[in-house]
């Protein structure tokens, strides 16, 4: 009898978990130029417990699950002794948690800036998986630092859609500290698309998307431009 097949997202989140227990048992984060230079271990650690916007929807799962998904984004502080992954941090974050197992993911992006306004080149921009097993998250990190150096390495916090990653006395990891293995599966059929948040005031140009024509007004997720 052959094994059912899992759908896309499935599997996606299968091996994003398998991968993250990977590097959480290797505690590491590796950054270098590309597959030419050299790569060199590096660590650090943040808080980012401070809300900045944040939209919440709450369902019942087709297996009367109670799901709550929340987009929201926090900031707070990186430190390190690698200077690139120190200073003001921002998470933009999906959480899809199921309070009736205490399981569930999150998606999203990872920056570290300098104090510089705006940041100056070589600032961390990192996409962002991870596991949240009853508020413990862990997961995998992977981006570029800037000039051509790319990142990839494991991390682990505590996480709360209200109160963000960690705090100031006990900080999230990146890089370094211990977690358990942890891989989760999810089905389809949950709750509707969530509105997404306004773009971060130093998200990228070409997250911003092109300016519309005189005398047109642009489309916007809040539905007050034309649509098509």
């Amino acid at each position: 009898m052959k094994a059912p097949k899992l759908r896309a997202p499935q599997r996606r989140l299968l091996l994003a978990g398998a991968a993250a227990a990977a590097l959480a048992v290797a505690g590491i984060a590796i950054a270098g130029p590309g597959m030419s230079g050299g790569t060199s271990l590096v660590a650090a650690s943040f808080y980012a417990n401070t809300l900045v916007r944040s939209h919440t929807q709450t369902c019942t799962a087709t297996n009367n699950d109670a799901i709550t998904v929340t987009d929201a984004t926090f900031s707070g502080t990186a430190t390190s002794t690698d200077t690139r992954l120190a200073g003001p941090v921002t998470v933009h974050v999906k959480s899809v948690y199921d309070s009736t197992t205490n399981a569930g993911t999150l998606t999203g992006d990872l920056r570290i800036a300098g104090t510089t306004s705006p940041p100056a080149p070589g600032h961390f921009h990192a996409a962002l998986d991870a596991v949240n097993l009853n508020g413990n998250v862990q997961g995998f990190l992977a981006g570029g630092l800037g000039g051509g150096a790319h990142f990839l390495g494991s991390f682990s916090a505590t996480f709360s859609a209200t109160g963000g990653f960690s705090s100031s006395g006990t900080q999230a990891t990146i890089g370094a500290g211990s977690t358990t293995n942890t891989a989760v599966v999810t089905g389809g059929g949950g709750c509707g698309p969530t509105p997404p948040n306004p773009p971060h005031p130093h998200a990228d140009n070409h997250l911003k998307g092109p300016k519309a024509p005189k005398g047109h007004k642009a489309d916007d997720h809040h539905g007050r431009g034309p649509h098509h």
